[in-house]
């Protein structure tokens, strides 16, 4: 080790000997001066011990042996410069290159500084020349908001008619919903009586139409549920909605009631869904498909037209509590209490042949069923 080495430098490289276990005498014992390899290689000693124990033969071998030797590390000198030398240049065109695209960049963004404080300058005076106009701009957007508004409101009479003519009795409703709380907030001005004057009219015509399709034997499920939800916007009654709701409701209920109670009894129909329950298991499928699902479907459309709309306000979901859930729960108890000696009239024809997996199926599938049923019921 060399007496003027740096303190840093020593420490570092005891360090590294206790790292890997070498001490200062081991490191001492392994320098060989002869090793053509080692860091302390001295040609001297190498040629020295070389005359000492070889002969004139292997000395010329060794010559031979070293010529080539130095031959390839030229070889691989020589290509490693030249990469080296392909790097470099690769290198120094890239950052030519790099000081070019910085260069363009600097200029855009000097340019690009300069746009952004004229722009600057260009919205000052802009603002200042508006300042005094801003309020001004503000009052003309809002007399136009309410000229829009008084537009739509005289032309709501004429909107109303073309909807009616177009059956879009869901638009029409949701036009005069709209424009009623203005309408009753202004009757007292002459010109906005007229308007209401005009629109009640139309408004009564589209309430007789939907009372109509209500009462109408008919009517779809999905119809009658659409006729009830326009009739509630205009503020009808939602109990007399309730009454006239499960009564129109109930019609096919009724019906598929009757299909059940024909086949239940063996008597000849011309009815071509109880011709084909010729079993106890069609029958149940039957009375699952037709009579369970219309008031499973009842129950659902119900409780989303009346109980959950009034859901909002409380008064109005106590009145519906009160009021429209005990009719439902009287009208299905009613329906359930005849399909079910419907269906035991139909069990009790039944004849088992050896077995009575068949009844057990059936009442199997009637329970599952009335599960679902039962799951959409309002609590009493």
């Amino acid at each position: 080790m060399a007496e003027g080495e740096d303190p840093p430098k020593r420490k570092k490289r005891n360090l590294l000997k206790l790292y890997y276990g070498v001490s200062e005498s081991q490191s001492a014992a392994n320098i060989d001066p002869t090793d053509i390899n080692s860091p302390h290689f001295q040609s001297s000693a190498f040629m020295e011990k070389l005359l000492q124990q070889s002969s004139l033969a292997e000395l010329m071998d060794k010559e031979d042996e070293m010529h080539q030797q130095i031959k390839v590390l030229d070889r691989d000198m020589q290509t490693l410069v030249y990469d080296n030398y392909n790097k470099f240049i690769s290198a120094t065109d890239m950052i030519r290159k790099m000081k070019s695209d910085f260069k363009k960049m600097e200029d855009e963004m000097d340019r690009l500084s300069s746009n952004m404080q004229q722009i600057q300058v260009v919205s000052d005076t802009i603002n200042k020349s508006l300042d005094g106009q801003r309020q001004e701009l503000g009052k003309l957007a809002g007399v136009h908001s309410l000229l829009k508004k008084l537009q739509f409101l005289f032309e709501l009479p004429s909107r109303l008619k073309k909807c009616m003519m177009m059956n879009a009795d869901g638009q029409a409703v949701r036009y005069y919903a709209k424009a009623r709380h203005v309408l009753q907030e202004y009757e007292h001005m002459p010109s906005f009586q007229i308007i209401q004057k005009d629109c009640l009219q139309i408004v009564d015509q589209l309430r007789e139409k939907l009372r109509s399709n209500l009462r109408s034997t008919s009517s779809q499920p999905q119809k009658l549920a659409e006729c009830v939800e326009l009739l509630l916007q205009l503020n009808e009654p939602a109990e007399e909605l309730c009454d006239e709701y499960i009564q129109q409701a109930s019609h096919q209920i009724n019906l598929d009631l009757k299909k059940l109670a024909l086949l239940s009894e063996n008597k000849p129909t011309d009815d071509e869904h109880v011709r084909l329950a010729s079993d106890v298991l069609e029958f149940a499928d039957l009375g699952c498909n037709s009579v369970l699902s219309d008031v499973a479907l009842l129950i659902a459309n119900f409780t989303d037209l009346f109980m959950r709309r009034a859901a909002s306000d409380q008064r109005a979901a106590n009145r519906m509590q009160n009021v429209a859930q005990p009719r439902l729960i009287k009208f299905i108890k009613a329906t359930l209490k005849e399909f079910f000696l419907v269906v035991k009239r139909r069990f009790e024809v039944e004849v088992p042949e050896g077995s009575d997996q068949f009844l057990v199926r059936a009442l199997d599938r009637f329970h599952r069923k009335l599960l679902s049923v039962h799951k959409l019921m309002p609590v009493a």
